[in-house]
C-alpha cells in the first residue's frame, strides 16, 4: 500500500474511534463523592525488547513506552484530526444537571496501519473519573479496574467495540492539578489480543511519572 493509502486509512479508522471517544457523555453531578484512591501498586514483567523509547507528556506528569514498531502519526495529522473533531461535538452550555460531552484532544497517535494496531494518546476533560466510568459500563463487554504504577493512579476500562479489543487508561498521578488528564487507547482487534498480551504488559508497565527520574 502506499504511504498516502496508509495515511488514509489510518485517517479514517482513527477519525472513528476518536469521534466514539468524544460523543461520550456523562453526567455532571456536584454532590458526587470523588473515588477513593487505589492502593493496589501493580508489578509487571517488562520485555524491553517490545516497547519503543520513552515518550514525556510532561503538561500531565506521565511518561511511557508505546510498543515496539509502533509508528508516529506526524504531528500535522494529529492537528487535523483535532480540527476535525471539533466541530459539532464541544459541550453547549447546559445546567448541573444536564449531560455534556467529555471534550477529548488527541495528543498522539502510535500505531501499524495495515494489522489494526492503535494507541492514541489523548487529554480528556473530566472532574472525576467516576463520571467516565459510570458512561463506559454500559458498553459490550465493559470490565474496569484500578491500580497504581510508580504511584500513577491508573483507571483501566475494557470495551468491545465492533471486534476491537479497546483499553483505555486514564491516568493521575500524584502532581496532577486542572481538569485533563493523559488517557492511553489501546485499540486492537480481538483475535490479536493473546499474541499482543506480553506487549501492552511491558508497555503499560512503563508508565512512569516524570518527576521520579525514571527512563
Amino acid at each position: 500500500m502506499s504511504c498516502s493509502g496508509r495515511l488514509l486509512v489510518l485517517r479514517t479508522r482513527l477519525l472513528a474511534v476518536s469521534l466514539l471517544a468524544v460523543v461520550l457523555v456523562g453526567c455532571e453531578d456536584a454532590d458526587e463523592e470523588p473515588e477513593a484512591p487505589a492502593e493496589r501498586e501493580m508489578q509487571f514483567n517488562i520485555d524491553p525488547a517490545l516497547i519503543g523509547p520513552s515518550q514525556r507528556f510532561d503538561a500531565f506528569g506521565v511518561q511511557f513506552s508505546p510498543p515496539a514498531g509502533w509508528e508516529a502519526l506526524p504531528a500535522g495529522d494529529i492537528a487535523d484530526i483535532a480540527a476535525a473533531l471539533s466541530g459539532g461535538h464541544e459541550a453547549e452550555p447546559a445546567s448541573d444537571n444536564a449531560t455534556r460531552p467529555f471534550l477529548v484532544e488527541p495528543l498522539a497517535v502510535y500505531g501499524r496501519p495495515e494489522e489494526g494496531l492503535w494507541l492514541i494518546v489523548s487529554a480528556v476533560h473530566v472532574s472525576d473519573p467516576a463520571h467516565y466510568t459510570a458512561v463506559l459500563s454500559d458498553r459490550p463487554g465493559f470490565a474496569t479496574d484500578d491500580f497504581l504504577v510508580d504511584e500513577i493512579r491508573v483507571h483501566q476500562y475494557r470495551v468491545l467495540p465492533d471486534g476491537m479489543l479497546n483499553y483505555k487508561l486514564l491516568l493521575t498521578p500524584p502532581s496532577h492539578s486542572g481538569p485533563a488528564r493523559l488517557q492511553l487507547d489501546y485499540l486492537v482487534p480481538v483475535k490479536e489480543y493473546q499474541r499482543l498480551g506480553r506487549t501492552f504488559e511491558s508497555s503499560i508497565g512503563s508508565l512512569r511519572r516524570t518527576d521520579s527520574g525514571g527512563s
